[in-house]
Formats: structure tokens, sequence, C-alpha cells
């Protein structure tokens, strides 16, 4: 069942989340759960973003997925951009519909609030075959890509 997350499923995601960036391309930095909960809250707290999550009622597992954005302005105008922060399934919970489900509900969250562009970005597994195949059976286009450059 995929919800709004609550204050109460924070620190739950927080912990979680040590799954996700130690699978990502960031594993070799730090994971500051404390900023994590703080980060998360701000999203459950804000009218401007989104945190849902995936609770598994079946198996009992608790939560097994989460997806988090935000509203911005294009930085050439006014247009409102929905943008994805954050989509994660844990591991053992992948390969069913979650992921769609997350992506049909930030859909409907970007209408709702007047969003004219959706932003997916899945850069934390780096390149992956995969996401070209999930965002073009979700009606996404690529637009660009992303870079990084340790120092």
């Amino acid at each position: 069942m995929i919800r709004l997350a609550t204050l109460q499923d924070v620190p739950i995601v927080a912990e979680l989340g040590k799954l996700m960036h130690a699978e990502g391309v960031f594993s070799n930095h730090d994971y500051d759960q404390s900023k994590v909960e703080t980060m998360l809250k701000s999203y459950v707290k804000s009218d401007e973003k989104l945190f849902l999550v995936e609770e598994d009622l079946v198996t009992d597992d608790g939560i097994t997925g989460w997806f988090f954005a935000n509203l911005s302005q294009h930085y050439f105008g006014s247009t409102t951009l929905a943008i994805e922060q954050c989509m994660y399934i844990h591991p053992l919970h992948r390969g069913g519909s979650t992921a769609s489900r997350f992506m049909k509900k930030f859909e409907h969250w970007a209408r709702y609030k007047d969003a004219k562009v959706l932003l997916f970005m899945p850069c934390n597994n780096g390149v992956d075959d995969r996401w070209d195949k999930f965002c073009h059976k979700n009606g996404y286009v690529q637009t660009g890509y992303m870079f990084t450059k340790e120092i």
C-alpha cells in the first residue's frame, strides 16, 4: 500500500536509507542519519514536497520503499517543475509494481500542484539500462545526462 509518509515513518526510512546508500554511487561517502531525518521531516511538513512510502501489509515487512519529490520553478521563468528526488525499493521487494505505482502517484500530485513538467532523475545507482525502459514505459523521454567527478 502506498501512502503519504508521517513523522513516525521518518526514523524507519532514515534507518533503511543506509541500505540505499550502501548500494549507491555515493557509498564511499558518509551517511548522516540525523541529517537524513531532518530532511525527511521537512518533506512531511511541506506542502511543496511529496513523501510517499510503500508499506507491505501482506507480509508485515513494514516500509519497503519510498519516493520523494519537490516543486520548483524553472530557472528561466515561472514554469512549475515537479522533481523526483529519490525513489528506493528494498531489494527483496523489487520486480513488482511499486515503482510504477510511485510514478502514478507522483504524476497525480504534480498535476494537482499545477506542475507543467515532471523530472525523474534516477542517478543513485549509476548507469542502468533498465531505467531507460522503465521511463519510456511511463511516458518519459531522456533529455540529459549526469556526470560526477571526485575531487
